[in-house]
């Protein structure tokens, strides 16, 4: 019995994990440009991409991506990945992340427009 458990014991773990649906990790790099601290756990929360084309005085155009949760009744502030990976960056892309929010000194006094996350995971739904 027990030799019998033990080699169905092993058959699921050589079979059980598949190496082709690795997660490579996140560059966490683009998080540091603040002193950030983590606020919050996000944990698999389903959000979608959304680009917003400025436009500056000059003419130039730069596009920033943001998380949104359309689900979720009363969310009005959209998140800012500090390091959202360039594959993701898709208008209206609908994903599910993990990650953390972010604070910082003196972010209550600031007028921005998004709240800052830091992604763990991301993956399209």
């Amino acid at each position: 019995m027990k030799f019998t458990s033990f080699v169905v014991l092993l058959l699921l773990t050589l079979t059980g994990c598949s190496s082709d649906k690795a997660i490579k990790p996140i560059d966490l790099s683009g998080c540091t440009d603040k002193k950030y601290t983590r606020a919050k756990p996000l944990q698999n929360i389903a959000t979608i991409v959304l680009a917003r084309t400025y436009t500056t005085i000059n003419g130039s155009s730069f596009t920033d991506y943001y998380l949104d949760q359309p689900d979720v009744a009363g969310f009005a502030v959209p998140w800012v990945a500090c390091n959202l990976p360039d594959a993701y960056k898709k208008d209206k892309l609908a994903v599910r992340i993990n990650g953390y929010t972010l604070t910082y000194p003196g972010m209550e006094n600031e007028n921005g427009i998004g709240n800052p996350i830091e992604l763990t995971h991301i993956e399209v739904r």
